[in-house]
């Protein structure tokens, strides 16, 4: 299996486990049949398949390196999803038993971004915490209040969404 076909491997899996698992976080969620059964239907491979990503580049790659060696671009829009800042370095939020994440220089991310003059159309998600609000504080952040999962009626208060003002 060449390099192409493991990252297309890798992905199916991860989509799978996003569609079966209770909260949709991958193996930190467990595994829910309710959600499997209602998540992992014919309609989401085949909504999936009608994404036209023509004009969308994704990266994976670290947000240092790809700011300052890619992201220059004053016509393109930047978005970054970084892990969550976790106030308890024992949290084990990400992959399996936290085995996916085990550190995020988010001080970093924030001087790169407040630095570059030539990266100015970014926006970015986090957790709503005291931390990331104090920090982004100059930038533009919004509250959002989604629903997440099966339960509708239930919205949640934890993600914001900070941008940077010329946005």
């Amino acid at each position: 299996m060449g390099l192409d076909a493991n990252i297309l491997q890798q992905a199916i899996q991860y989509f799978i486990i996003n569609r079966c698992s209770f909260s949709g976080s991958t193996l930190s969620g467990g595994f829910s049949l309710e959600a499997s059964n209602k998540r992992f239907t014919q309609s989401s491979i085949d909504r999936i398949e009608a994404l036209d990503f023509t004009n969308i580049e994704i990266y994976n790659e670290d947000f240092y390196d790809f700011i300052v060696n890619t992201a220059s671009a004053s016509t393109s829009l930047l978005f970054l999803d970084p892990p969550y800042y976790l106030e308890n370095k024992s949290n084990k939020l990400y992959g399996n038993n936290g085995d996916l994440h085990s550190g995020f220089n988010h001080l970093a991310l924030f001087d790169l971004l407040k630095s570059r003059t030539d990266c100015k159309n970014w926006v970015l998600t986090y957790n709503n915490c005291e931390y990331i609000r104090d920090l982004y504080k100059d930038f533009k952040i919004i509250d959002v209040k989604w629903s997440y999962g099966m339960n509708a009626t239930k919205a949640s208060a934890e993600v914001i969404i900070v941008a940077n003002k010329t946005i």
